[in-house]
């Protein structure tokens, strides 16, 4: 959900379960927090990330192809179209390809087989100013990480 806690338009949908489902990133440095302080500084460690993995499918599909994807909000929200709350998200209607479903088309548009070669073309491709610009978690991810190094 993050940076401005966006909800999924007509959440309703969704099992309760999801429907409730709290902003990941602030529930995440909540604990952080719990566990090592409020301040920063004077945690043990300088840093660690932690980021769900539907936002780094999304980080990948806007890398791998601007001219199809160009800003996060207009990403699907689910990791396959074959999942159970996909298929009730959108019923009656058949669920459009969705970030996993995607990533795997983009990986053969590049005519890529694994995994790994496609991370590295997405990193290669990178231009992290540009991402920041049409993802806001990306641009909230690279804020934070600047911080890091500049502690």
């Amino acid at each position: 959900m993050h940076p401005h806690h966006e909800r999924i338009p007509d959440s309703h949908k969704l099992p309760r379960k999801e429907q409730e489902q709290r902003c990941r990133f602030c529930e995440i440095e909540r604990t952080v927090k719990q566990v090592l302080g409020e301040e920063r500084r004077d945690w043990p460690i300088k840093g660690a990330f932690a980021v769900p993995v539907q936002m780094l499918e999304s980080w990948l599909l806007l890398m791998s192809n601007k001219e199809v994807y160009q800003h996060e909000r207009e990403l699907p929200i689910f990791a396959w179209k074959s999942q159970a709350s996909a298929q009730q998200y959108y019923a009656p209607n058949k669920p459009d390809d969705q970030l996993k479903d995607l990533k795997e088309f983009e990986k053969a548009q590049a005519n890529m087989t694994s995994e790994e070669d496609f991370y590295l073309y997405c990193i290669e491709i990178l231009v992290p100013a540009e991402l920041s610009e049409i993802s806001p978690s990306f641009a909230l991810f690279k804020e934070q990480v600047d911080l890091w190094h500049q502690e």
